[in-house]
């Protein structure tokens, strides 16, 4: 949602990529909060209604500049979203934004703007281009400052294939269990900021997308 920090999160990627590797970022944006000069990488900026008159329009021609890493504001629509498989597909990173609190929100949001008769192609789609999802909230604390918390998917074939199989709902469970591979809930995010200190307990319950597994987790953690 606005406000969670995901457009600083994403600058801070491309300023790590811009410094570290060489190449070509493209930054497509509804506007652009942050200018990024061009250091190891050469940097396009567009804003839709200044250079391009719809996100739509701007991911027409993004092949042509041959990126290495695509950044784009929010994606709505279907048309916008088999573009970016295009993009993908031509060997570009793609960073994108969702309003969606939660990982699973996300995938079930990009399978829902395609048409309904087309949901296994989406599927199917997402489970071989999807990398990551990170979701991000910033909890507001004492002396007016914010502590991040993030959920956190790192798709891999069992990710992939319950995407396929459309047993989205189990990805939950997945990612409880995948810290080994980087992965964490909301939830047990939380849970170590709670037990470090930095937040309270209204405020683990209050930020949850789920509540009870927060709960269960200081019941048998403790």
């Amino acid at each position: 949602p606005s406000g969670s920090g995901k457009s600083s999160l994403i600058d801070y990627f491309v300023d790590m990529n811009n410094k570290l590797n060489n190449g070509s970022i493209f930054i497509l944006a509804n506007s652009v909060e942050f200018y990024h000069e061009s250091q190891n990488c050469v940097v396009r900026h567009q804003e839709i209604n200044s250079d391009v008159n719809t996100l739509r329009d701007g991911l027409a021609n993004v092949v042509d500049y041959l990126p290495n890493l695509v950044v784009l504001d929010e994606i709505a629509d279907y048309e916008s979203l088999e573009r970016i498989w295009h993009i993908i597909d031509s060997g570009a990173l793609v960073f994108a934004t969702m309003r969606n609190k939660s990982a699973i929100e996300v995938i079930q949001a990009l399978i829902a703007l395609y048409p309904s008769n087309n949901h296994d192609q989406a599927r199917m789609q997402l489970a071989k281009s999807l990398r990551v999802i990170i979701s991000s909230l910033l909890i507001p604390v004492e002396n007016g400052e914010v502590v991040p918390a993030h959920e956190i998917l790192i798709s891999n074939s069992q990710i992939g294939n319950t995407i396929i199989n459309n047993n989205v709902n189990d990805i939950y469970q997945t990612m409880t269990q995948g810290k080994k591979q980087g992965m964490q809930t909301l939830e047990q995010d939380l849970y170590f900021l709670l037990k470090s200190g930095l937040i309270k307990p209204e405020d683990a319950l209050e930020y949850a997308n789920n509540p009870t597994s927060v709960k269960e987790m200081v019941k048998y953690r403790t």
